[in-house]
């Protein structure tokens, strides 16, 4: 994964997290966010998937699953002020017009050095400040009009040799640079500590609660999501700490209330240039999302878990070989659920989730670069169930990272997955491994991103050892002004389920808006349709929803 390069895009990219109500409401119910980065277990996910909910076992495992994004711990950025950031599309042909005036100063500055240049300024005027030109007689059979020869080369080279400023100057901008979102003054600790309290309250209308084929019930949910993250603002290493909360209450269907919760910590500390240890740990209160894996029964209530997670990272960035190696644990603990008022244990869905990645990658070209990638995991239930599950596995990934032009980015990687199991009657999962990103500017206010990732998922069921998922995505955001950001998204989710027949593909396709109203105040508001198809004792359903939502940054 290319790093961004730009913490200004970081921290409002932060700022245009998923709205409200997110697609959840358009999808299979969803969890709340963690903080920084996405890859730490997620209450409120922005795919509204059960992917995001259970830790993935495959070689992107460590970039979805639970446990945080060690290696993409944000950086530290100076406190919010009231001062705001305008970019427009013309600041491309301002800085090109100011290298082209540092252009012509150099060109100046060396023809002065050249022999026979004049004294220009107050340097005329002050025999004590003038500068004496070296002055070099012809040798014989030169004559002196090569000079002026050797002061035109160097002019014309001081002019070239300036024209790569101009262009590292220039920049490409995208929407998420353009619009500009609500954003607080935060709450001064200290000198070097700001709390920045948020919260999001947003009412959706969903058509399908349960996610079922018949039957179906309809409903308002009414959510408040309060969020503080504590952190500092240094020129170097960084800490942070967040609490957030997902409070959700039906109008009619009682039942399906839920509080969500979680707290967190990162920090990262720079050891040496362009070297980095990071390291992040948290709890998390979160339900299972109707009709995903997950949702294996109508439960009186949702299916609720905690989860305990750690992990660390060390990597090196920059130069001609950049490194990354982490390791990640998580414990999920479920609660027992009731059907009719009975109860059900689920202790047999517990489980401890160990993981590794090494990656390495290296530059073939001024735009490409190249990365080879090894991942390893274990798994482990505390009941064994049906069949046992326990199991290990490893994955492989080489691909590349290139700029095919200032508007056109891709990654792209294939290799190869496998799960061996414990029990030698459960058949080992292998297969080809892929991943793929694409992100495209057409112009400064429109990104398109395209997406594909598989990956081999933990199962919530006794009599399946494992899931095989692939998801595909794509994106488009246009930022009609600085003020508001319209996006849409549509993809397909493939979950396949080993050793039995079934087979579930789910469809959708979301529209949100985000508008600033003010400088701490945003509105938001979403459209969505889901549907899902299940193969081989698999769930269909289909569902659209409505949102709109305010939030408010103190």
């Amino acid at each position: 994964m290319m790093r961004s390069g730009d913490p200004y895009s970081s921290q409002i990219a932060m700022a245009q997290r998923a709205s409200a109500s997110g697609p959840a409401k358009t999808r299979p119910r969803a969890k709340l966010r963690l903080p920084v980065g996405p890859a730490t277990p997620s209450l409120k996910s922005p795919k509204g998937s059960f992917m995001n909910a259970l830790p993935l076992i495959g070689t992107n495992s460590v970039l979805l699953s639970a446990g945080g994004d060690c290696n993409n711990a944000s950086r530290a950025k100076p406190f919010p002020g009231p001062s705001r950031r305008r970019l427009s599309t013309d600041e491309g042909t301002a800085i090109s017009v100011g290298a082209a005036q540092s252009a012509m100063a150099d060109a100046l500055f060396f023809a002065r050095l050249l022999p026979g240049a004049g004294v220009m300024g107050s340097y005329a005027h002050d025999r004590s400040l003038r500068q004496r030109p070296i002055r070099i007689k012809p040798g014989p059979g030169q004559s002196r009009h090569r000079q002026w020869l050797y002061k035109g080369v160097l002019t014309l080279a001081a002019v070239v040799l300036s024209r790569p400023a101009a262009a590292d100057e220039t920049k490409v901008l995208t929407p998420v640079q353009i619009f500009d979102p609500e954003q607080g003054q935060g709450l001064r600790l200290g000198p070097d500590v700001v709390a920045l309290p948020q919260l999001d309250a947003d009412v959706t209308y969903n058509s399908n609660v349960y996610n079922v084929r018949v039957n179906t019930i309809d409903d308002f949910i009414f959510s408040f999501r309060p969020e503080v993250t504590v952190r500092t603002a240094l020129p170097r290493h960084e800490l942070s700490v967040r609490a957030a909360g997902d409070f959700e209450r039906y109008a009619q269907t009682g039942s399906e209330n839920s509080d969500q919760y979680e707290f967190d910590a990162s920090g990262r500390l720079d050891l040496a240039n362009r070297t980095e240890f990071a390291m992040n740990g948290g709890y998390l209160r979160g339900i299972e999302q109707r009709g995903t894996a997950g949702d294996l029964f109508l439960t009186d209530r949702p299916v609720e878990y905690d989860q305990a997670f750690g992990a660390i990272s060390l990597q090196r960035t920059g130069g001609f070989l950049e490194m990354l190696g982490e390791a990640r644990i998580s414990r999920f603990d479920y609660k027992n659920a009731s059907i009719n008022g009975v109860p059900i244990d689920l202790s047999d869905r517990d489980v401890t989730i160990r993981r590794a990645r090494l990656r390495a990658s290296a530059p073939t070209g001024r735009n490409t670069r190249v990365f080879l990638e090894v991942s390893g995991n274990q798994v482990r239930y505390e009941n064994i169930g049906i069949i046992p599950r326990n199991s290990n596995g490893f994955a492989l990934l080489g691909g590349f990272q290139r700029n095919v032009t200032d508007l056109i980015s891709v990654e792209g990687a294939i290799g190869y997955i496998e799960q061996d199991f414990k029990d030698p009657a459960v058949k080992t999962v292998k297969g080809f491994n892929y991943h793929f990103l694409l992100n495209w500017t057409p112009r400064p206010n429109w990104q398109v991103t395209a997406s594909a990732d598989r990956v081999i998922d933990r199962s919530p069921r006794e009599d399946v050892p494992a899931i095989l998922r692939s998801t595909f995505r794509l994106e488009a955001k246009n930022a009609v002004s600085d003020r508001l950001l319209v996006s849409a998204d549509a993809g397909m989710e493939v979950e396949q389920y080993r050793g039995i027949a079934r087979e579930d593909r789910r469809f959708f396709v979301d529209a949100r808006l985000h508008y600033r109203l003010t400088d701490q105040v945003g509105l938001i508001g979403q459209v969505g349709y889901r549907t899902q198809n299940g193969k081989g004792g698999g769930r269909d359903y289909h569902g659209v929803s409505a949102t709109v939502g305010v939030r408010l940054a103190v």
